[in-house]
């Protein structure tokens, strides 16, 4: 406390006058009917008392009615300024509200996975599913034989180019897929929209598929080419818009190249089970993006999948 006045309206008169000159301050009532003045920074308290002395000596400087303007006009700047960073920031209840859960489209591509790979047994049984590849028909030859092909797309179904992103074939490789899923389809619905999320995950599943088929042949699936392309998205929009609020943790972007050097995922996943990594839904992308697919064993597909599989050295996200 540096001293007393008199009255409210020249007590508060004051302090404006000190918070305009960048002196912290509070008033505060006195039992003798006086106002009380504190200023909060104890290095700034001498400096406060001699203002203090010269507003006793002459109150009615105009100086001091004018610093209650430039006090109001500073305490709006600063409002605005905190207002605009608090939009910046984002804890996990705003970024998952509703307890944390997925948003809407997030929970449905979920569902619509989880669903595929327990009535296809995770891929083992391809009857059911024949329909959610990219085509059902397996040719000899290279890209360009491929490209000639996809009779069942030519002919109408233009749905085979985004369902192989339903198909999982086993338990870690759809587990860890909408772990990441979650996190980041959900954080997209809430910062942005349904829609965009929606956008992007046809925009990007239309892509890898197709690049997956041009590579290998229409036998595989998962979602990792979709985790792939939201992971670029949200880094590079984060990067450049900060606003946005969407972000990667530093150490997340580790983890997107270590399973390209590793022989396949379940190796992989051993290796990162061992060491106990703090966040496992990390790791989603490394069962996503195996150096080498799980062979789907029992199918009319399984001999062209273990040509193909001789001849890969790594998916580096969009394939699997």
């Amino acid at each position: 406390m540096i001293g007393h006045l008199p009255a409210e309206p020249s007590a508060r008169e004051f302090g404006d006058y000190l918070y305009a000159q960048g002196i912290g301050n509070r008033i505060e009532p006195a039992r003798d009917g006086t106002w009380e003045l504190w200023v909060e920074a104890e290095d700034q308290i001498a400096t406060a008392t001699v203002l203090l002395k010269e507003y006793q000596g002459n109150p009615g400087n105009p100086k001091y009615e004018q610093s209650a303007r430039i006090a109001r006009e500073k305490r709006e700047q600063e409002q605005q300024a905190n207002e605009a960073a608090q939009k910046r920031f984002f804890d996990r209840r705003s970024l998952f509200p509703f307890g944390g859960g997925a948003g809407l489209l997030t929970g449905i591509l979920i569902a619509i996975s989880v669903t595929t790979s327990l009535v296809s047994g995770f891929g083992q049984h391809e009857k059911p599913i024949l329909w959610m590849f990219i085509s059902e028909r397996i040719i000899e030859g290279g890209l360009v034989e491929r490209l000639k092909d996809l009779p069942e797309i030519r002919h109408g179904e233009v749905w085979r180019l985004f369902t192989p992103i339903f198909i999982h074939f086993g338990i870690p490789h759809i587990l860890f897929n909408m772990l990441w899923l979650l996190d980041l389809g959900t954080m997209i619905e809430r910062r942005q929209s349904t829609r965009v999320l929606a956008a992007l995950v046809l925009v990007i599943a239309a892509l890898s598929n197709f690049g997956q088929y041009l590579w290998q042949g229409p036998v595989f699936g998962g979602m990792s080419g979709v985790v792939y392309g939201l992971i670029g998205y949200i880094w590079l929009r984060g990067k450049f818009d900060p606003a946005s609020g969407l972000f990667l943790h530093g150490d997340d972007c580790g983890d997107l190249v270590r399973p390209l050097s590793c022989e396949n995922y379940s190796e992989y996943g051993q290796r990162g089970a061992r060491r106990r990594v703090r966040r496992w839904h990390r790791l989603g992308i490394c069962f996503g993006a195996p150096g080498r697919p799980e062979k789907v064993k029992g199918t009319r597909f399984a001999k062209a999948q273990t040509a193909a599989s001789s001849i890969m050295h790594g998916d580096g996200g969009l394939l699997v």
